[in-house]
């Protein structure tokens, strides 16, 4: 019989629930009807397999255009040293693997929306594993592992004006708040075994968020980078409708980027942002070009996810615009503080966001000051 711990994380208490599910594995687990900070929702291993599954959402209380943040660990329960297939490293084959359904409904709004967010994280990054490409990841007795994480937008920028994102919205301008239903399906991979095992039926993790309605200023703000963003700087759907990439252009088509200017030298903007952001969007007119700039609209909202991801290339510009020494170290040190304030699903996603934009940098002057930004935020994951 499959047994399900979920857990409430509250900024003063937590509450511990333990629930039974009935035998047929298949089943979801009844909505958690969670109010907090953290949902977090642990689901113990099924008959002859090793690992127990943990999921962590932050933050189950959002105001209309936020962010939250998804992790998914997994750890070997078992006495014996246990495998699970590794992945390509492709964001979108990883995502797909660790997420196989993310969709969101409300009571009195028809239909649903399915989420398809850009980013995960390496999988099992500097994990042991065994063999090449597709090769297995080997999970000592009691060993955990963060599988994936992601960021879901409540919506993102290119869906601001889908049908269940307006009713939404017209909702909440009637009344303060929303109940969302999240829905989360993942597929576990079977462990590495010389006993043939059958297929695995999904998991499941369900939630209830509130969103609140968002101050007018704010909102009115956000539609206006919606309008003024160009179509083809959004992204497109794959087939299956699960997942986002950017759109393919021919030279003549692709959108034109933002810049910021540090020190008297050009970046693209989207070199800052968390992988998939779009609020604001990295179009021209739309998205500041000067630290000032973000230091002016980040006073533009209240505390929300929304103002963390301004925040977040704020305290980036910060540090690269220091001068070295004393400055430099100050503002790195203020970074790395506040990313180690956040509560752990939305830390551990805007740091493997900033570790997998390293690339972005290599042929910058900014390389240097981004391999220290990246070692100590290497360092910071592996302490914990």
């Amino acid at each position: 019989m499959q047994r399900i711990v979920l857990t409430f994380v509250f900024s003063t208490f937590a509450i511990i629930f333990t629930a039974t599910t009935a035998e047929t594995i298949a089943a979801p687990p009844a909505p958690l009807g969670s109010v907090g900070d953290v949902a977090t929702q642990t689901v113990e291993p099924r008959p002859r397999d090793s690992f127990a599954t943990t999921f962590a959402l932050y933050p189950t209380e959002l105001t209309f255009g936020d962010v939250a943040y998804l992790t998914l660990n997994v750890q070997n329960v078992s006495n014996a040293t246990r495998s699970l297939p590794g992945f390509y490293d492709d964001r979108d084959a990883k995502l797909l693997t660790a997420f196989e359904r993310i969709s969101v409904t409300a009571d009195g709004i028809p239909g649903e929306y399915v989420a398809a967010p850009e980013f995960a994280s390496p999988l099992y990054r500097d994990a042991p594993m065994i063999g090449g490409l597709g090769s297995y990841v080997k999970f000592s007795p009691g060993e955990k592992r963060r599988r994936a994480e992601t960021a879901l937008e409540f919506p993102p920028l290119e869906d601001w004006n889908a049908p269940f994102w307006a009713a939404v919205r017209d909702k909440l301008s009637r009344q303060k708040s929303v109940a969302l239903r999240l829905r989360v399906e993942y597929r576990p991979d079977r462990e590495l075994s010389d006993v043939p095992l059958p297929a695995q039926e999904p998991i499941f993790f369900e939630t209830t968020l509130s969103l609140k309605r968002r101050d007018v200023n704010e909102l009115t703000l956000i539609s206006t980078w919606f309008e003024a963003t160009p179509p083809n700087a959004l992204p497109t759907r794959s087939r299956d409708g699960l997942r986002k990439g950017p759109r393919f252009h021919t030279p003549n088509d692709l959108p034109k980027s933002a810049s910021i200017s540090l020190n008297g030298k050009s970046y693209e903007t989207r070199i800052f942002a968390r992988y998939g952001v779009r609020k604001p969007s990295s179009t021209p007119s739309v998205a500041p070009t000067t630290l000032d700039g973000w230091r002016a609209l980040e006073a533009k909202f209240a505390p929300s996810t929304l103002r963390d991801e301004i925040t977040l290339t704020r305290l980036q510009l910060e540090y690269y615009n220091a001068p070295n020494g004393e400055a430099s170290d100050a503002a790195l040190q203020a970074l790395v503080d506040w990313l180690r304030d956040r509560p752990e699903p939305q830390r551990a996603v805007l740091t493997e966001s900033l570790r997998s934009n390293r690339v972005l940098f290599l042929q910058t002057p900014l390389k240097e000051k981004n391999a220290i930004l990246c070692n100590k935020l290497t360092s910071d994951v592996d302490a914990n």
